[in-house]
């Protein structure tokens, strides 16, 4: 099992590195527009899901997702696992496949509280989730997401005190 600081310490070094990387294409723009400031946050913004990703590693459900969903040579035909699926497709899965577990399937996904459908919309692949290991996810989702908001407060502090 991993830390929380070595968790950081790997996020960190990955951020940062992808920040270098972001400020080398930024001085290849010569112009201050909206735009350029937009791709910028964007690029940040997928640094940080990418780095954190990353340095927690391939066993959680969450960071698989949250790497699927980032993968830029991403095409359509490429069938994605089940418990990726959006639920209308994965309903519409079920309806093809019979009777094979279907019904009792959507009675699940109908007695789900709305407090578990906020979950599930808000850690990546929490869609596809029984409860038990969506409440998992959940913790060391909002663990890492924790770690990665103290790492960059301690990069802007530093960047700003300097």
């Amino acid at each position: 099992m991993t830390t929380v600081s070595s968790i950081r310490t790997r996020f960190s070094i990955r951020f940062i590195r992808a920040l270098k990387r972001i400020s080398t294409k930024g001085n290849e723009l010569s112009s201050n527009t909206i735009m350029i400031t937009r791709r910028k946050q964007q690029m940040i913004k997928r640094a940080a899901y990418v780095s954190m990703a990353s340095a927690v590693g391939p066993r959680r459900a969450w960071v698989r997702a949250l790497k699927w969903k980032l993968k830029p040579s991403r095409t359509r035909f490429i069938s994605r696992p089940a418990w990726l699926m959006s639920r209308r497709r994965r309903r519409r899965m079920m309806k093809r496949i019979g009777s094979v577990g279907g019904g009792e399937r959507e009675k699940k996904v109908a007695c789900r509280s709305e407090e578990e459908e906020v979950l599930r919309r808000l850690v990546p692949g929490g869609e596809g989730m029984d409860i038990y290991k969506l409440l998992g996810e959940t913790a060391h989702y909002i663990k890492c997401l924790s770690t990665q908001v103290e790492v960059m407060t301690t990069i802007t502090d530093h960047l700003y005190n300097i």
